[in-house]
């Protein structure tokens, strides 16, 4: 979990300096998202959930690369967010994990699902 963590928190750093730089670079953000997400789900070590971010993350990453340069204002919110999973990795809290993964998805979809009422879908997939 020790090694974990320091390893989060690295990615997570990145982002928080990243979002104080003017202009951020979305895809650059979106890499260590997309990293910081990957580690979490390779640490579960479950064949469920690792099929579940597989088969989801195709279809997330689309709009996320598309809107992501509208968002990255709210870069914050998704920092504060990770640290929280961070901190329940640390001390182990299975509950706390859960909780925290679970409002960063959810967030993460309401920022994006805001956009997508404002400017619309855009693209065919």
């Amino acid at each position: 979990r020790t090694r974990l963590a320091n390893e989060l928190t690295a990615l997570n750093a990145q982002l928080s300096d990243i979002a104080s730089q003017r202009p951020v670079d979305p895809r650059r953000v979106f890499d260590l998202d997309e990293v910081f997400h990957t580690r979490v789900i390779e640490a579960s070590g479950g064949r469920r959930l690792t099929a579940l971010y597989k088969a989801v993350r195709p279809q997330v990453e689309r709009y996320w690369r598309l809107y992501a340069s509208s968002i990255i204002n709210e870069l914050h919110v998704s920092v504060a967010e990770h640290n929280d999973i961070i901190r329940a990795i640390r001390k182990g809290d299975g509950a706390a994990i859960r909780t925290a993964v679970d409002r960063n998805w959810s967030g993460g979809f309401d920022r994006i699902s805001r956009l997508i009422e404002l400017f619309g879908e855009r693209g065919n997939w």
